[in-house]
């Protein structure tokens, strides 16, 4: 999968090119997503169990760029601000595919498959305590 500027200008994903060999996987993240991101400010690490919802937020001034390593299905789900309409996008399968995320841009992840799935999240937060602030949104119901 090419980049895709998905629906907004806002959005960007990219599946990830797996350089891996038998030691196991390995994939780069794009410079241009950061270059977007600009200052890297607030990272995390999280899983996602099989049936598990993440997200249902955005973040009115943050950036963020998501990593999410995939063993299976799994759904991701974004709104930009000003439309109504949610769209929706499905994975299948192994990879790693990387999203770039403007402020006010609303977004949830499924894992729809029977693997844990691993995220990663980077931000341009640059608050001195805690993470970005978030407003909810429903995207993806539990």
């Amino acid at each position: 999968m090419n980049p895709v500027e998905a629906g907004a200008p806002g959005i960007v994903i990219e599946a990830l090119k797996n350089r891996g060999d038998a030691r196991g996987d390995a994939f780069d993240l794009p410079p241009h997503l950061l270059e977007r991101l600009g200052r890297l400010a607030e990272t995390h690490l999280v899983t996602m169990l099989p049936g598990a919802v993440r997200g249902n937020h955005l973040h009115p001034e943050t950036s963020e760029v998501l990593t999410v390593f995939h063993r299976d299905a799994w759904t991701f789900a974004w709104r930009d601000r000003r439309d109504t309409a949610t769209q929706r996008r499905e994975f299948t399968g192994a990879g790693a595919v990387a999203i770039f995320l403007a402020p006010g841009i609303a977004h949830a992840l499924r894992n729809s498959g029977t693997a844990e799935m691993v995220l990663t999240s980077l931000s341009n937060w640059s608050g001195v305590h805690g993470h970005a602030p978030f407003e909810r949104v429903t995207l993806i119901g539990p």
